[in-house]
């Protein structure tokens, strides 16, 4: 969800750039109140392509990685270890 609202952000710096070109002559109140509707507007905008973040959820849907590898103390216990005599350089 962060990775979304920054690449929002990113995306509307150009936009944000020009309107701050075109309105220097604006009070600091102003560009405030420019900086909050732009913020609710990407949290929309968020939501509406990813839907509401809910945390309870994501915390019953979180599980353990699966394992791809075996663990070393396994290969040990399944291999049988190497006679030095039969094997030649």
């Amino acid at each position: 969800m962060a990775a979304a609202q920054q690449l929002m952000q990113l995306s509307g710096d150009e936009e944000d750039n020009d309107c701050k070109s075109k309105n220097k002559g604006n009070p600091d109140g102003e560009e405030e109140e420019l900086e909050q509707n732009q913020s609710e507007i990407t949290s929309a905008k968020i939501e509406e392509i990813f839907g509401r973040e809910e945390e309870e959820e994501e915390e019953k849907q979180l599980r353990p990685r699966k394992r791809r590898y075996r663990s070393l103390v396994h290969i040990y216990m399944t291999t049988e270890p190497v006679n030095v005599k039969k094997v030649r350089c």
